[in-house]
């Protein structure tokens, strides 16, 4: 719903939809016992105060992620300073979505699949692309945390869709770190557009179209 509100921006509803942002980001943390009132790594670090199935893990991580990069990204001083306090909180919740990942791959559990790893990954890369590009400074990141570039598994649209994809194709995984990797291993026409999109980011266009190329001829 934020995320709908926020692609309806326009001056005269800007503050209204910002103070929505800061709110539902608010009532989430509250929701999961995170204090926002200065957060400091340690104090979140460890399991989720009360049992909470594979899903959930994973929804709360996506849903501060979207709070994370509008508060980071939109250009507002006050959204930008909440969404700061909140990079450790996020850091956590990453570490315990990891942490119930390889539980539930022990147990055989098919909620366990690359999909959860990718977005720990997504998560840290989004504050740490944050914190390199305007503060140049360093925050921890889950580099070798391995994803599927593959494009059908990023577009199956339900959980049978995707059990079908990774039983008929290989879901080659590689650390995101290791962007040469996607195009050896899958082919350019194999990738996904947001595999793209993080392969240029980190590697310029011109290096990406290279790679293509090599493998192509």
């Amino acid at each position: 719903m934020a995320l709908s509100c926020y692609f309806k921006k326009t001056p005269s509803n800007e503050q209204v939809i910002a103070r929505i942002t800061e709110d539902n980001a608010t009532q989430l943390l509250q929701d999961y016992t995170v204090s926002t009132e200065e957060p400091k790594p340690a104090q979140h670090i460890g399991m989720a105060p009360n049992p909470i199935d594979c899903l959930e893990y994973v929804a709360r991580v996506q849903a501060l992620l979207v709070y994370q990069f509008l508060g980071l990204y939109d250009g507002d001083i006050r959204m930008r300073y909440l969404a700061l306090s909140r990079i450790p909180a996020l850091y956590s919740w990453v570490q315990q979505l990891l942490a119930h990942f390889a539980q539930t791959t022990q147990l055989g559990s098919t909620l366990g699949s690359p999909a959860s790893r990718d977005e720990g990954s997504l998560a840290c890369g989004v504050q740490a692309q944050y914190v390199m590009l305007q503060q140049s400074g360093t925050i921890l990141c889950q580099s070798n945390i391995m994803y599927t570039p593959r494009k059908g598994a990023w577009e199956a649209d339900s959980s049978l869709a995707w059990e079908k994809v990774s039983s008929n194709a290989d879901l080659t995984l590689v650390q995101i770190a290791d962007s040469r990797q996607v195009f050896t291993s899958l082919g350019p026409d194999h990738v996904d557009d947001f595999t793209m999109l993080i392969l240029e980011m980190r590697s310029g266009i011109d290096q990406v179209k290279r790679w293509g190329a090599r493998v192509e001829g």
